[in-house]
């Protein structure tokens, strides 16, 4: 199977449970799934990261940017430790 493939499927899978979801008499059904919720914190991490341009902020830090990174860590604990949260309440 490649790569593409296996989107397609992941899509698919969040489809149908969309679909499931609408079909269950008003009822709530989680669609996302633990694996979701990873994706997605990854994604936001990495896509923060690289866009963030941390050239221009140890630039405008200077001599400080040490403590920035350190700044920066601690604030990115605090999300992480959110998710970790989150993730606590999935079953299984």
């Amino acid at each position: 199977m490649t790569n593409d493939d296996l989107q397609l499927i992941r899509h698919l899978s969040f489809v149908i449970r969309i679909s499931e979801a609408a079909l269950s008499h008003g009822k709530l059904v989680r669609a996302v799934g633990r694996w979701d919720l990873t994706a997605l914190a990854i994604n936001g991490l990495i896509g923060a990261g690289i866009f963030g341009l941390p050239a221009d902020a140890a630039r405008l830090t200077g001599p400080w940017s040490p403590l920035a990174c350190l700044l920066c860590a601690a604030v990115v604990l605090f999300i992480v430790l959110c998710f970790a949260e989150v993730s606590s309440l999935f079953v299984g």
